[in-house]
């Protein structure tokens, strides 16, 4: 399981890699990079449509202003790399 610090580290390393516009956040067309490309990483076969991707980024985003924080990105990343935590409702 990944500890506390891991997914920090890797969640501000994948937030820095795909927030393209330097703007400090990530937005939804950076979201859609970030989710494909993990897709792929994985090598599953399931297609991130437009709807799933709103409806994740929806749920992670808890102030609603359509971009994510680095806190918020950091939760997206500790639940797909805690086993432990259900599966999003998003998917």
């Amino acid at each position: 399981m990944a500890t506390k610090e891991d997914i920090i580290m890797t969640a501000n390393s994948v937030f820095e890699s795909y927030d393209t516009d330097n703007s400090g956040f990530i937005d939804r067309s950076e979201m859609k990079t970030v989710v494909t490309t993990l897709f792929k990483k994985i090598n599953d076969k399931t297609i991130c449509t437009d709807t799933r991707l709103n409806k994740l980024f929806t749920n992670i985003d808890k102030n609603s202003d359509n971009k994510l924080g680095k806190k918020e990105f950091r939760e997206l990343v500790a639940l797909f790399l805690d086993p432990t935590q259900p599966e999003p409702e998003a998917w």
